[in-house]
């Protein structure tokens, strides 16, 4: 049976910007790409049956962008040899800002994530210099999920630790992160390097949102390393 890239997303969950990457992969390796509920909060450990439940038949390599990195590591762990690879991108195994989550997180309420950031904002922390269609549908994507369910996934973040597991990770790990990443610091980027200097950390210029917005380079290093682990034909 074929390889598939199940494709994970970001903390929005809507699993609905995948498609430069989809384009750049090309007809190299088929993809699904599993979004999240947008009214419903589902812990990681409930986050991981639901995508178990909605997995492609045979083998995976798993995608994982930002607030998805931890659940492919878990996912790992649960399907052992089902799993050939995973891509963590712009991601973390532990909360990636600690100050901010002691001083904000008392202080959040649900009213405060339905908030529309502007424009500018949402340029600076995850877009960069993405064209405005794209800053316009992350926002669009923003007014899809419940405030109850964006504190609840935030809230997650900043307990989450999966160190452990991705230091005793068996699978195949390639690393990704983006050289002007404003949400995920390069205290989360110097864990991952620390924790497991075996597996290959690369970066690449741009922002958070590094496979919307630098598709290209982002598959050309991911096919190179299936093609290592000769998961893909050359």
């Amino acid at each position: 049976m074929s390889l598939s890239a199940v494709l994970l997303p970001g903390i929005d969950g809507t699993a609905t910007m995948f498609g430069p990457l989809q384009q750049a992969l090309g007809t190299l390796l088929s993809s699904v790409s599993i979004a999240y509920p947008t009214q419903v909060f589902l812990s990681y450990a409930d986050l991981l049956n639901y995508v178990i439940e909605r997995l492609p038949p045979g083998p995976i390599v798993v995608i994982a962008e930002s607030f998805s990195g931890p659940l492919a590591l878990m996912l790992a762990e649960r399907l052992a040899e089902r799993c050939r690879a995973l891509v963590l991108v712009a991601s973390f195994l532990s909360n990636p800002r600690r100050w901010e989550s002691r001083l904000l997180l008392p202080w959040l309420q649900p009213w405060m994530l339905r908030l529309r950031p502007s424009k500018r904002l949402a340029r600076f922390f995850v877009t960069g210099d993405a064209s405005d269609a794209v800053v316009e549908f992350v926002l669009n994507n923003h007014k899809q999920v419940a405030g109850e369910v964006a504190l609840g996934r935030l809230q997650a973040v900043f307990k989450v630790d999966v160190r452990g597991l991705f230091i005793h990770c068996q699978q195949p790990i390639l690393h990704l992160y983006a050289k002007r990443d404003r949400v995920v610091l390069m205290r989360s980027v110097r864990e991952i390097q620390t924790l497991r200097p075996d597996i290959p950390s690369v970066c690449i210029d741009g922002p958070h949102f590094l496979l919307q917005t630098r598709a290209q380079p982002c598959a050309r290093v991911i096919v190179d390393f299936l093609r290592q682990q000769h998961l893909v034909p050359e």
